[in-house]
């Protein structure tokens, strides 16, 4: 009201204090025990029910429910996670080697851990659904999202080391599939000459995951002969894409900038991607590996259980 703008600014030139009387909020009035109690059900037979519609449920205002839900329930709207699947017997197959995996980088840790994984990127835009928003004046001015039914892809190999260094992207050729003989390819040809290049191989300690091709005979021969210290197939957990800093870290620290628009080539594609490799910082890489052994004393701690609740 007008009145009240006049009043307040007759105190502030008289140099009087301006401040609101103690007063009640009207949703106060409203967040009664039986409306709380009855919200909490509410809550606790749909968790995914939103606030809006729980105020038109109980012909309150939108922000009194919210004020309940924050204040007076303790409670927080939360994403949905995503994670693979962990069945009892995994579950129980990472809790029993973790602890292996442990003690196996004791006495064969290396100076240098490097970790190797591969990745499919396709040509579409990735977009995280909650965090891309967009500020417009309507739902018409907001850019859509498109995608291909069976967007172009690339397969991408890369390794990061402990001490920060990122190796340049492999890209396997497509519709090519990663076999023992063209993983040992990339192995002999790509992976040890970066090795040899940087480091000196028996100081290092190669890990990857125990995906059919990397647990194969003839691969872990190949791991005896060239590396000193290694992680074998019967020591590493499987299903646990959480521990390797490629999978938790790297590919998803890549993917949200190199695609961030749509290629329209494979070709454009393949430039983002290095781009975005190359563009690393080494501290980051750092911390991600140095996460490591931490992660496996989380795994082990919840029994083989997943550690990521973010």
């Amino acid at each position: 009201a007008k009145s009240t703008v006049y009043r307040t600014l007759s105190k502030l030139k008289q140099g009087s204090d301006v401040q609101r009387s103690p007063h009640s909020l009207r949703s106060d009035r409203k967040r009664t025990p039986r409306f709380l109690a009855g919200l909490k059900r509410s809550i606790r037979a749909n968790p995914s029910k939103s606030i809006a519609k729980l105020a038109q449920d109980r012909a309150v205002s939108a922000m009194t429910v919210s004020r309940a839900v924050r204040h007076d329930l303790r409670m927080k709207s939360y994403v949905r996670r995503h994670r693979n699947i962990l069945t009892p017997q995994a579950k129980a197959i990472r809790a029993e080697r973790c602890p292996r995996l442990l003690n196996h980088l004791k006495h064969k840790g290396g100076e240098v851990r490097v970790f190797v994984d591969e990745k499919k990127f396709v040509v579409d835009e990735v977009s995280n659904r909650r965090n891309a928003r967009v500020i417009a004046e309507n739902p018409s001015q907001v850019p859509v999202v498109m995608h291909s039914k069976n967007p172009a892809s690339v397969m991408v190999f890369g390794a990061v080391a402990s001490d920060g260094r990122v190796m340049p992207p492999h890209f396997i050729e497509a519709g090519l599939k990663i076999n023992t003989t063209e993983y040992l390819k990339i192995l002999t040809e790509v992976l040890m000459p970066w090795i040899r290049k940087h480091y000196d191989p028996k100081k290092v300690m190669f890990v990857q995951d125990s995906a059919p091709a990397h647990g194969s005979k003839a691969v872990q021969e190949f791991l005896k002969a060239e590396l000193l210290n290694f992680v074998p197939k019967e020591v590493w957990p499987s299903s646990s894409p959480d521990l390797n800093p490629c999978d938790f870290w790297l590919w998803g620290a890549v993917e949200v900038k190199s695609n961030a628009a749509p290629h329209n080539t494979i070709a454009s594609l393949k430039r983002s991607i290095k781009r975005e490799l190359f563009s690393i910082k080494p501290d980051e890489a750092r911390t991600a590996c140095a996460s490591f052994r931490k992660r496996i004393t989380e795994v082990f701690a919840t029994n083989g259980g997943h550690i990521e609740n973010k």
